[in-house]
């Protein structure tokens, strides 16, 4: 609802003369009425204002109403379309330069906004010569949006309108820089049609417009002067240069920096290759020289800094600091140079985690895996579990058990060394904790003996139990083995419970049954229990699995089949780690009681699941990360979250024998959440629903919960 009014705040609005009406006052009752969430009373108060600027010809506040109106109309509805089109059309009729101008540029972002909203429905559309709204084309759409476009930047005059002579409105944000950033109306304007043709240059630019976006300030006019690509590539590039003439002409240093950074913003967004990083890297470097003596040039240095950070070079922190210290050595206190120093604050930031096996049987070692940064050493501590310890009631860092944990006795204590490179790099240490007795236990890890800086917890239990839940069917059981021989375990007794939400304690156990183990390990639930926990004992020793499992109840009349389980020897893996794993492959009776079957021969498959390319990436490097993806036969993708990934799905999904995009990246990334794209090799990709196996009947029998 907000868009166009806060980018309203951005505008000028002219010198005000004395006035009646007391627009100051009558526009913090809109900004009331919105704070307060009543849309309606905004909306009329808002039109109260454009009357009264209507009749008294006061341009600057008929201008300003006009976009708020057409803003919060929106909110009722697609209905209104029509009526803010009509608001627009008549403006447009009755104003003069600049404000007809201001006018176009609003209208346009409107028609965008529309666009954006509504496109499915209006590519369905039939080319025809309405115009209006609800009947127009797309492709007429489109060339409507251009022409006012257009026509909001056509006239260069208002290079010549200085924002220091006009009520400018900049909510939230530093007046003078905003200035010297935006100098005139024009520089507004063009930043207004910059922010709409940057998407579509985003979608058709080829390796000739971005090697002209990506360079640096002195070559971008000479490589423009011969370009002559796309409209929606050439009018970008235009629209830069044209500003970049401007701020020449007129020694408008600082907004030149300024928009000499978004260009190469754009740029970083298409730069895929280590060759085109490295080439935008020099234009942003050249660019520190070029508007040294600006503050701005901090951003170009945080900008640096921020690219070094994404890689997955080694020294890409070392990179990072030495560009934030010199963009802070310049400009301590403009906008980059703080920039600067939260990127130098996270790249020293110490950090510590440490994960132990979450449970382990009696006699055996107990693995470890330590990961920090900017450590040198690490002192570990096992102690038995405190009765106070909730690790999921609220953060270790904010609770007031923390010191106690500090002063429990020590069961196992030692000190690993951390060799450290100076690169800030994440330091990956692993290790075995003696075996213990059985019982319950809490692994402390800090960078210190007195456990009072970076600080983490682990828990983790010695059994010799463990159990099977077959989730079977009417007669629903569980199955306890022995956790070292996996053979049957009698004897045991098990106390089940479910989970009750009570406030301010959240989720409270409450005693639901209880049972003991026959020769066979088995031991029935509680009837008419779905959702179930339980926690075995026998003799001294006990395993609380702190989980609970949903049991369906389906029939009892069930044929025999054979199932198969999967076991790794840790949730998480690093690059490079041997991944070990069992299997069990069993047989399930008709009374659903399953045994293993020995020496079955079984297919593995792996399949890749990560929620970013760049996340694969940033550890097998680009080149490995295009092997890993070509070599997926099947891929499957959700909405992406970033440009890059989106640009990758887009171009995996390219129609190769035609040259066809199928998909582009804005659809990629907009995809609705119950959707997927499944992209075969050498087959066009498909849009399908996507299939929650929970809800389909058939599937629901073949859920197993351990």
């Amino acid at each position: 609802m907000k868009m166009m009014c806060v980018m309203l705040a951005t505008i000028v609005l002219s010198t005000v003369q004395a006035q009646s009406f007391d627009y100051n006052a009558a526009w913090k009752e809109v900004d009331t009425a919105l704070e307060s969430g009543l849309s309606q009373t905004a909306l009329d108060k808002t039109k109260e204002i454009f009357d009264k600027a209507e009749k008294e010809n006061n341009a600057p506040q008929y201008t300003r109403a006009l976009v708020f109106m057409a803003s919060l109309e929106l909110v009722f509805g697609e209905d209104v379309a029509l009526r803010v089109q009509e608001h627009f059309e008549l403006a447009l009729t009755k104003s003069t330069s600049p404000y007809k101008e201001i006018i176009h540029a609003y209208y346009a972002i409107f028609l965008n906004r529309y666009l954006q909203e509504n496109r499915y429905e209006i590519s369905a559309r039939t080319a025809s010569d309405d115009v209006r709204l609800k009947s127009i084309s797309l492709n007429a759409l489109s060339a409507m949006i251009d022409d006012h476009l257009n026509q909001s930047t056509s006239n260069l005059n208002l290079a010549n309108y200085p924002i220091s002579g006009f009520n400018v409105i900049v909510s939230g944000a530093d007046q003078a820089e905003s200035e010297y950033r935006f100098p005139t109306i024009l520089h507004i304007l063009y930043k207004l049609s910059i922010d709409i043709f940057g998407p579509r240059f985003l979608e058709t630019a080829d390796e000739r417009s971005m090697s002209i976006i990506a360079s640096s300030y002195r070559e971008f006019a000479i490589n423009n002067s011969t370009f002559s690509g796309h409209d929606n590539e050439h009018k970008l590039i235009d629209l830069f240069f044209q500003l970049q003439k401007i701020n020449e002409e007129k020694a408008y240093t600082e907004s030149a920096a300024y928009f000499d950074l978004e260009r190469l913003k754009f740029a970083r967004q298409l730069m895929i290759t280590k060759e085109q990083k490295t080439g935008l890297e020099n234009a942003l470097t050249s660019g520190c020289t070029t508007f040294r003596k600006q503050p701005y040039v901090s951003m170009f240095y945080a900008e640096l800094a921020a690219m070094s950070l994404e890689t997955s070079d080694s020294n890409r922190f070392i990179k990072a600091k030495n560009y934030c210290n010199q963009g802070i050595a310049l400009y301590p206190e403009s906008i980059g140079g703080k920039i600067c120093k939260n990127y130098l604050a996270e790249i020293n930031q110490p950090s510590l985690s440490v994960m132990v096996e979450s449970t382990a049987a009696e006699k055996q070692s107990i693995p470890y895996q330590i990961t920090s940064r900017n450590l040198d050493k690490i002192y570990l501590k096992v102690i038995s579990l405190p009765s106070y310890y909730k690790v999921n009631h609220e953060e270790l860092e904010g609770a007031g058990w923390k010191d106690q944990l500090k002063n429990e006795k020590s069961i196992y204590s030692t000190k690993v060394s951390l060799t450290q490179n100076g690169e800030h790099l994440e330091i990956f240490s692993e290790g075995k904790l003696p075996s213990l007795k059985k019982g319950k236990y809490l692994l402390l890890a800090s960078d210190s003996p007195e456990f009072n800086r970076a600080f983490t917890a682990s828990v983790f239990q010695v059994t010799n139990l463990a159990y099977l839940h077959p989730n079977g069917n009417a007669t629903d059981f569980i199955l306890v083995v022995n956790r070292k021989t996996g053979k049957p375990e009698k004897g045991v007794k098990a106390e089940f419970y479910n989970l009750e939400y009570n406030y301010p304690n959240g989720n409270l156990r409450q005693p639901v049954g209880t049972g003991i183990s026959d020769k066979e390990g088995k031991i029935n639930k509680p009837a008419g229990i779905h959702n179930l926990g339980v926690v075995l004992k026998k003799s001294k020793d006990l395993f609380d699995a702190d989980l609970t499992h949903y049991s369906y109840g389906q029939p009892n009349e069930t044929p025999d089949y054979f199932r198969s389980e999967i076991y790794t020897d840790r949730p998480i893996y690093r690059p490079g780690q041997t991944l070990h794993f069992k299997v069990l492959h069993l047989s399930v009776t008709q009374n659903n009681v399953p045994s293993i079957v020995p020496d079955k021969e079984l297919e593995i498959k792996l399949f890749l699941i990560t929620s970013d390319i760049e996340r694969i990436e940033n550890v097998y490097t680009e080149n490995g990360s295009c092997t890993i993806i070509s070599d997926c036969a099947t891929k499957i993708f959700f909405a992406a979250k970033s440009f890059k990934t989106a640009n990758k799905i887009s171009q995996i999904c390219l129609d190769n024998s035609h040259n066809i995009e199928m998909l582009s990246w804005q659809e990629v990334n907009n995809l609705d959440s119950n959707f997927q794209i499944i992209a075969k090799d050498d087959e066009q990709p498909i849009i399908s629903k996507k299939f929650y196996y929970y809800e389909d009947e058939e599937m629901e029998k073949r859920i197993i919960t351990l």
